[in-house]
């Protein structure tokens, strides 16, 4: 009736690998967003001493 299936337990078991692979998948992708993130902070954040530091000599008068 209506092409439901009896359950299945041992569908469930089969799968776990699959979803073990899945669950890898998605936690690679957010240690990578974490990297990107703070790689381009770490980047901003020199930028941003590199300019200080320029403003303030030039606010010196040294070359």
């Amino acid at each position: 009736m209506f092409g439901i299936d009896k359950p299945n337990p041992m569908a469930f078991v089969e799968n776990l690998k699959w979803m073990g692979i899945g669950m890898l998948g998605v936690i690679m992708i957010v240690f990578i967003i974490m990297l990107a993130t703070y790689a381009i902070s770490f980047v901003m954040n020199r930028l941003e001493l590199v300019r200080q530091l320029d403003a303030e000599k030039n606010e010196s008068g040294e070359e």
